[in-house]
């Protein structure tokens, strides 16, 4: 099949985004005999699409011409997508099976790309539009955590209509230090900043709201081990991966360590950054289990492999929920390797699933009325044009 990856763009997790399309697009290429057509989006919201864009290199040199691409999309017996070059008078129908999208950050990670799919009528590696549109702002997923009774560390959220003195004062009556300051609707790090007195939460929020309109203020965990569980469905059935835990020089898992420092980068393929199985008791493990399988259905993460990040207080045993990142780098494909389950598996899964839902959303049952009818010989009646 063609595999339709789409990555971008106007964000500050673009370069984010390419690497984790060029993961994936190995993945595809190299376990699979599925074809990958690259679809990239630019930091100037150009949309390209050429087979050079299969080499992570050419980002390096890649300058684009506004005028030079458009697109169209039709329909013929499948949805294809058509390129077409302004200057050199050519076009390109391309036949598309699936799309896989690798966006990141909000108005594509959150749902654009999913309703897009629905609107071509295409099936989607990716979850259902409203766990997107809920899982991107931090504030809502905590609050359909806490409206379920899940464990949670405390938080505010403040917008940039409150003053920074404000904002200070309620956070020293009802948080303790140290605690994190987030952009509401931003991952990878980006932004985050963890901080000890006053005097560092003053910059830290103008540092998040330089990211977002809205920041999360969270107290942070004690004697903190981080843990990450994925989910994956399959037939109907839901199956979790075993549970990791990422290591850190610092007091969090900052975005040099797991992108670009040379020396201790989680995702350079530095295996020994990350503890898989994580060191937890087997009762924690299952409670973790339980948790990301009650979370899959809540948010109604349909057809998907998400991943649910966690925090532990190791020395007052309390587990708390995090986070959930709908669209984890590289589908995590090193948890599933540990938990048994090759690439392969993995990768054909995920698109014989979203086949699977598609074929089913398609069972509509149509409902004919004589609606239309009435409305017409009440307008005939009633002279109304």
């Amino acid at each position: 099949m063609n595999i339709w990856v789409i990555f971008w763009s106007r964000s500050p997790e673009h370069d984010v985004s390419i690497t984790s399309w060029y993961a994936i697009m190995q993945a595809i290429l190299k376990n699979t005999k599925h074809k990958v057509i690259p679809l990239y989006i630019s930091r100037e919201g150009i949309w390209l699409y050429d087979d050079d864009l299969s080499d992570i290199k050419n980002f390096k040199w890649l300058k684009l011409d506004k005028q030079t691409f458009f697109y169209d999309f039709k329909k013929k017996e499948d949805w294809v997508y058509i390129q077409a070059s302004k200057w050199l008078l050519w076009s390109k129908d391309v036949k598309i099976d699936c799309l896989r999208n690798t966006c990141h950050w909000e108005n594509w990670e959150d749902w654009i790309v999913s309703w897009f799919s629905r609107l071509l009528n295409l099936p989607i590696v990716s979850t259902w539009t409203l766990a997107e549109s809920m899982s991107i702002d931090k504030e809502i997923m905590k609050k359909i955590f806490g409206f379920h009774d899940l464990p949670l560390a405390p938080y505010l959220c403040f917008d940039k209509f409150d003053k920074t003195d404000s904002i200070i004062e309620q956070l020293n009556n009802r948080l303790n230090y140290p605690v994190f300051v987030k952009p509401n609707s931003l991952w990878s790090s980006i932004g985050v900043s963890k901080c000890e007195n006053e005097n560092e939460l003053t910059t830290a929020i103008d540092v998040a709201f330089h990211y977002d309109d809205r920041v999360m203020i969270e107290q942070a965990v004690e004697n903190l081990q981080e843990l990450n569980c994925s989910i994956l469905e399959k037939d109907w059935e839901l199956l979790a991966s075993e549970v990791e835990e990422p290591s850190t020089h610092d007091s969090f898992l900052t975005f040099e360590e797991k992108y670009t420092s040379d020396s201790w980068s989680t995702m350079k393929w530095a295996k020994w950054k990350v503890n898989i199985p994580a060191d937890i008791s087997g009762e924690l493990r299952q409670t973790i289990h339980d948790y990301v399988k009650t979370i899959y259905k809540w948010f109604k993460m349909k057809w998907w492999a998400p991943r649910i990040d966690f925090l532990y207080d190791k020395v007052q045993s309390k587990l708390y929920v995090n986070e959930v990142n709908v669209t984890p780098w590289s589908l995590q494909m090193h948890l599933w390797k540990h938990s048994g389950r090759s690439i392969v598996d993995l990768i054909q899964t995920l698109i014989d699933t979203a086949i699977s839902h598609h074929r089913n959303s398609q069972k509509t049952i149509w409902f004919n009325s004589s609606i239309i009818e009435h409305t017409i010989d009440y307008l005939e009646k009633n002279e109304i044009s």
